[in-house]
C-alpha cells in the first residue's frame, strides 16, 4: 500500500489516499483502488484525517418543520388508537351482556314452550 497525495486543482486543497495497486485479468494492466484518508492543513502541513462522508447534519436543538407535522400527526393517531381501543372494550363488555341475556330470553321461551305443550294436553 502507498500514501498518495493529490491536489485539488479549483480548491487547492490536497488530498491524501491511501492506494493498493492490483491486477486486472480482464484488461491485463495494473490498477489501483484509493481510498481517503486525510486531507492536508496548509498552515501545518500536516495531514488531517476526514470524517466520514457526507455532509455534516445539522444539529439543532429545534425540529424541523416536517418533524414537528410529523409528532403532530403520530400523537393524533396515538389518540385516535386509544380512542378506538376504548370503544371495542365497551362494545365488548356490551356483547357479553346481551348474550348473558339472550341465554336467559331462550331459556325463558323454552319454558314457556313446555308449559304450553303440557297445558294443551291436558
Amino acid at each position: 500500500m502507498a500514501i498518495i497525495k493529490q491536489t485539488n486543482k479549483t480548491t487547492g486543497i490536497t488530498y491524501v489516499y491511501e492506494s493498493k495497486s492490483y491486477w486486472d485479468p480482464e484488461k491485463k494492466q495494473a490498477r489501483s483502488k484509493r481510498k481517503l484518508i486525510g486531507k492536508i492543513d496548509p498552515e501545518t502541513g500536516k495531514m488531517v484525517p476526514t470524517g466520514k462522508k457526507g455532509p455534516q447534519k445539522k444539529k439543532s436543538g429545534e425540529p424541523s418543520a416536517a418533524e414537528r407535522r410529523q409528532s403532530a400527526e403520530l400523537a393524533r393517531l396515538k389518540k385516535e388508537n386509544m380512542d378506538q381501543m376504548i370503544l371495542i372494550t365497551d362494545l365488548r363488555k356490551q356483547i357479553e351482556s346481551l348474550s348473558s341475556q339472550n341465554t336467559k330470553l331462550k331459556q325463558l321461551i323454552s319454558e314457556i314452550r313446555q308449559l304450553t305443550v303440557s297445558s294443551e294436553e291436558i
